[in-house]
């Protein structure tokens, strides 16, 4: 009777363990990225000079160029990565002659600081392109 009862409770734990084994499902968080575009629609050359946790970043945007960074949304940018949202600050030099300087907290549409101000492209449910195209009148 004793050996009966045992069986009949490994029974029941197995089947119960069975049950929850077969109702898990490995969930696996997908990596997220953004894909941020730099657009240069002058016709003169733009020196940028971002400024991020005390680090000088500097890239020389041609004309028509595009400068692509693209970011893992877990791991956040590379140490040499130009992603001017998480930077503090930035200097632009428009034809190596006029000098705009931006901070996060300059209220403008035109300022590469701000999120906002970018043109944003879902791609799929994991990917996404933050654009901001740098014109003449910005360095008016």
């Amino acid at each position: 009777m004793l050996q009966k009862t045992v069986l009949t409770l490994l029974l029941f734990i197995g089947l119960i363990s069975a049950f929850f084994l077969i109702s898990c499902k490995e969930t696996v968080d997908e990596a997220s990225y953004a894909h941020y575009k730099y657009v240069n629609n002058t016709l003169k050359n733009i020196n940028i000079n971002a400024y991020r946790e005390g680090r000088l970043l500097t890239y020389n945007l041609t004309s028509g160029e595009t400068l692509t960074v693209t970011v893992d949304l877990f791991t956040g940018p590379k140490m040499d990565d130009i992603v001017l949202v998480q930077s503090d600050s930035v200097n632009l030099l428009f034809d190596n002659t006029i000098m705009k300087r931006w901070l996060p907290e300059t209220q403008s549409n035109r300022n590469p600081l701000i999120i906002m101000n970018y043109e944003n492209i879902v791609l799929s449910g994991t990917e996404q392109d933050f654009k901001f195209t740098f014109v003449k009148s910005d360095f008016e």
